[in-house]
């Protein structure tokens, strides 16, 4: 199922493009997404989710394992883990574009990731 969402942001959005690793950790309607690599990008970034593009659908509440770099010279890497809380077709239908909520993500991490100042 496809699902569109209203304008529900909690913080700030800063665009942030570049290639993402992701797996599927857990998706509770299809469980044989377990384990899955999904290719993806990234649209933006906030203290609290990520927008990205993907080839493929993934179901909402789908939770994904994700590696991102938000520096062009890649020295800072995050391992975070997100929640798929939306995803639709992209305007021209070739892709999907869908938001993430990253508070699943462990504490340690959320805190390194917070101190990029992504809140402000």
């Amino acid at each position: 199922m496809i699902q569109k969402m209203g304008e529900q942001r909690k913080s700030k959005r800063f665009s942030s493009q570049g290639n993402l690793q992701s797996e599927i950790i857990v998706s509770v309607d299809y469980p044989e997404l377990a384990g899955k690599n999904i290719a993806c990008e990234s649209v933006n970034i906030s203290a609290q989710g990520i927008q990205i593009i993907l080839k493929q659908h993934v179901p909402v509440d789908t939770v994904l394992d994700l590696w991102i770099s938000v520096d062009k010279n890649q020295q800072k890497s995050f391992h975070l883990q997100a929640k798929v809380c939306w995803i639709k077709r992209t305007q021209d239908e070739l892709n999907y574009q869908a938001g993430l909520d990253i508070s699943v993500t462990d504490n340690k991490e959320l805190q390194q990731w917070a101190a990029l100042g992504l809140d402000t």
